[in-house]
C-alpha cells in the first residue's frame, strides 16, 4: 500500500491481486460472480433482478476491507424480489459475497405484504406472525 499526500488531502492507494482495466475499458476482475453467492431462495433471474435491475443502487464501503467493497442492500419492492440481507463486491480479494441479515428474516422471492404471507408488520417494521 502506498500513500500520496497532496493539500489538504490524502489518499491511500491500495494494491490489488488483480489488474485494473485502463481508461474506457471493462473486463470481469471478480473470482466469481454475483450468481455464486444467491440466496437458495431466488432463481438466476429473480436474484439478477434483486441486484441490478431494480431502481436503485449500492454504495462503496471503505471500511469493509483493505480495498473497499460496493455493497447492494435492502433492495426489492414494486415486484423486485426482495433482498433482505446484503449482496457485495470485496476488491480486496476480487469475490462476491453475500450477507444474511441479522434479525432472522428468512429469503422469500414475493413482498411482504403480497398474497400468501402470514404475518403483518406493525407500525415498527416488526413482523407478527399468526
Amino acid at each position: 500500500m502506498g500513500l500520496i499526500t497532496s493539500a489538504p488531502a490524502t489518499l491511500s492507494v491500495t494494491s490489488f491481486p488483480y489488474s485494473l482495466p485502463g481508461s474506457g475499458q471493462a473486463f470481469l476482475i471478480g473470482a466469481n460472480t454475483a450468481e455464486s453467492v444467491r440466496p437458495p431462495t431466488h432463481s438466476e433471474s429473480d436474484w439478477t433482478y434483486s441486484l441490478f435491475r431494480f431502481y436503485g443502487g449500492g454504495t462503496f464501503v471503505e471500511d469493509f476491507s483493505a480495498g473497499g467493497a460496493y455493497v447492494i442492500a435492502g433492495s426489492g419492492g414494486h415486484a423486485v424480489p426482495p433482498n433482505f440481507g446484503g449482496c457485495l463486491f470485496d476488491f480486496a480479494d476480487a469475490t462476491w459475497k453475500r450477507i444474511d441479515n441479522a434479525n432472522g428474516m428468512p429469503w422469500m422471492v414475493r413482498d411482504l405484504n403480497a398474497p400468501g404471507f402470514s404475518g403483518e408488520i406493525n407500525s415498527f417494521g416488526e413482523i407478527n406472525f399468526a
